[in-house]
């Protein structure tokens, strides 16, 4: 598809209708997933802080299988966006399921191995080692489950099968709710009987998942993997693992250097309601960039980065105001949302509201970043995102977060995480060859 032809599409607004329907869709099914989060800590929170940081503990642990299922989930959605004819669309879904089956049950028991051991490791708190060690079993019991939820779903809304989906997540929330309640309080299992609740609905979820993808390819829809097609996308799965890596293991790393002093344990408690407040914060933008990324693929097949960015310059001018608004709205809700809701004391609130000033300011930069990173995706250059990324992880923000947590500054904490992200995204912007070339020009000189 030529430039011109491009221009022909952007100017036709039911390409756009379409793209906010598929957002809406995927928009849901994010929120969804971190709205259950966001259940369970609220029903857990009265348990006291230590429920509270231990409950932080498995979504930094177990990084393995997030960072398998988050680096297919771009890479295959991609590939059954762009592909046209419905034989190799199907033949793609089904593969790419058969292989998150596979990786998935081997994940499971990787996992039994080696995160009760880090767990044991890295948690020197003992009553928050052993809350945290019921949540890692259940976790890793059901990382199948979760992989094949994510990675179907992503595939049914490449295939523009999104209001189908989003059937079953007015139905989990609910379920959710009822099921923490019962198995916390009434069945009184106390801090598991939240994880607990959580395997019990990601069944239900998979099995209308399941349903809906049997029905879309007309066959059994986890079948024996394609290795020619697995071959054909297994260098951007390798990029995309690779800045995933980095991620989480940023994530894991600010866990330790959080839990390495007892006197830095409020601290720790707090970090643990924010990072899961900023992962349902943040997943709104995430849904965007996914739904951008599948989109481009589809109407700009060229693989062309300047294509991609004229395509999304319409979503970029009205989702900014959009995050601006959202921004002075979690100012204004801030004390609310962490006496009321997560039943913060004094010396946590400290650093609740150094997050929130500061994400509400650095929310348009999110926005703006990660639709450079869909932009990147869709092209196929999944390479140069890795790069950045990393350089920008261990050189800057690690450094940089260590320091403020010896000077247990919860502002200079916030202002690093936020500062990694703006650059970020003037690189992305300005494209990674354009900064080369600067780059190149200043060592001649």
């Amino acid at each position: 598809m030529g430039d011109s032809k491009l221009e022909t599409n952007i100017a036709n607004e039911n390409i756009y209708k379409k793209f906010y329907k598929v957002y809406l869709a995927i928009l849901l099914s994010f929120m969804t997933s971190r709205l259950l989060f966001q259940t369970d800590i609220l029903m857990v929170s009265p348990l006291g802080a230590i429920a509270t940081a231990a409950f932080a503990v498995p979504g930094k642990i177990m990084i393995i299988d997030t960072i398998v299922a988050m680096g297919l989930g771009p890479v295959i959605s991609v590939s059954v966006s762009r592909e046209k004819d419905l034989i190799n669309k199907n033949k793609i879904i089904t593969s790419a399921l058969g292989f998150t089956f596979f990786i998935s049950i081997l994940l499971m028991i990787i996992g039994f191995i080696i995160y009760p051991f880090l767990n044991n490791i890295f948690i020197v708190n003992n009553e928050i080692r052993d809350l945290s060690k019921s949540a890692i079993f259940w976790m890793t019991l059901s990382i199948p489950i979760r992989m094949l939820n994510f990675v179907s779903s992503m595939c049914l809304f490449a295939s523009g099968k999104s209001k189908s989906v989003s059937y079953i997540y007015f139905f989990t929330l609910s379920l959710n709710l009822f099921l923490n309640w019962l198995f916390i309080y009434k069945f009184k299992y106390g801090f598991s009987g939240s994880y607990i609740a959580t395997f019990i609905v990601s069944l239900f979820e998979l099995t209308w998942l399941m349903f809906l993808t049997k029905k879309l390819t007309n066959q059994f829809p986890i079948s024996k993997f394609d290795l020619i097609w697995l071959k054909s996308i297994f260098q951007k799965l390798g990029y995309e693992w690779l800045r995933l890596v980095s991620w989480q293991f940023e994530g894991f790393v600010l866990i330790i250097l959080f839990a390495s002093k007892k006197e830095w344990f409020s601290s720790f408690s707090a970090y643990g309601v924010i990072s899961e407040f900023l992962s349902f914060l943040l997943m709104p933008i995430i849904a965007l960039m996914r739904t951008s990324s599948m989109q481009i693929a589809e109407f700009c097949p060229n693989k062309n980065l300047q294509s991609a960015k004229l395509f999304l310059k319409p979503i970029l001018i009205k989702t900014l105001p959009i995050t601006i608004l959202i921004g002075i709205i979690l100012i204004f809700s801030s004390k609310y949302i962490g006496i009321t809701l997560y039943k913060l004391d004094s010396e946590r609130l400290d650093w609740w509201f150094s997050f929130t000033l500061i994400f509400s300011i650095a929310l348009p930069i999110y926005t703006f970043s990660y639709l450079q990173r869909a932009c990147f995706q869709a092209c196929d250059r999944f390479s140069e995102i890795a790069k950045i990324e990393i350089l920008m992880t261990w050189f800057f923000l690690i450094p940089f977060c260590y320091l403020a947590l010896l000077k247990q500054s919860s502002i200079l904490f916030f202002l690093v995480l936020f500062s990694k992200e703006l650059i970020l995204a003037v690189i992305l912007y300005l494209s990674v060859n354009y900064v080369r070339n600067i780059y190149k020009n200043i060592l001649k000189n």
